[in-house]
């Protein structure tokens, strides 16, 4: 038996294999085909054969070595060797519709971090501003107070900003094709 495009993968012998109706277009590396890990039931198993758009193979084992799979089981995927070029275990166990979904969503924000990374760098050069300012009105208690709780919320936003970056930046890392 053989599975994939150009016959890529080549059975050792009678087999079984799952098709998981996830591929490159979901952010699954085409480098992953034939040595790319997908964990089903708790088991680690090899993807068989190139990796499609919109679907993989699996090498389950030998035939007698497995039980059926049921439909809509959940899965993960992982990369051949833990570098770049796939995702990793940001996406272990979720179904093929959660991938999808969670593509969609990185794509739409993935125009976003320059903006949030603009905000970040402007809310920055405020608190700065604030810090002068309450240099120089280091002899009045009442501004400086003042001063002091403008800079609070001033460093609260920026966590706030940095919190979703780095929200945005892990989501959009999970599709490095974006």
């Amino acid at each position: 038996m053989t599975v994939g495009y150009d016959r890529s993968w080549v059975a050792p012998h009678e087999c079984r294999i799952a098709t998981l109706a996830c591929g490159f277009a979901d952010g699954y590396a085409r480098d992953n085909s034939s040595r790319g890990r997908v964990g089903i039931r708790g088991g680690n198993f090899t993807v068989a054969g190139k990796v499609c758009m919109d679907q993989l193979m699996v090498y389950l084992g030998p035939t007698a070595a497995e039980e059926e799979e049921e439909a809509g089981e959940a899965w993960g995927l992982a990369t051949s060797g833990g570098g770049g070029g796939g995702v990793g275990g940001g996406l272990a166990g979720l179904s093929a519709a959660e991938v999808a979904s969670l593509r969609q969503r990185a794509f739409k924000q993935s125009g976003n971090l320059a903006k949030l990374e603009a905000k970040i760098e402007q809310a920055e050069l405020e608190a700065a501003e604030l810090d002068a300012s309450m240099l120089q009105w280091g002899s009045d208690a009442g501004k400086v107070l003042e001063l002091m709780a403008a800079k609070e919320k001033v460093d609260a936003r920026v966590a706030e900003l940095y919190a979703s970056w780095e929200e945005t930046e892990e989501l959009v890392a999970l599709f490095p094709d974006l």
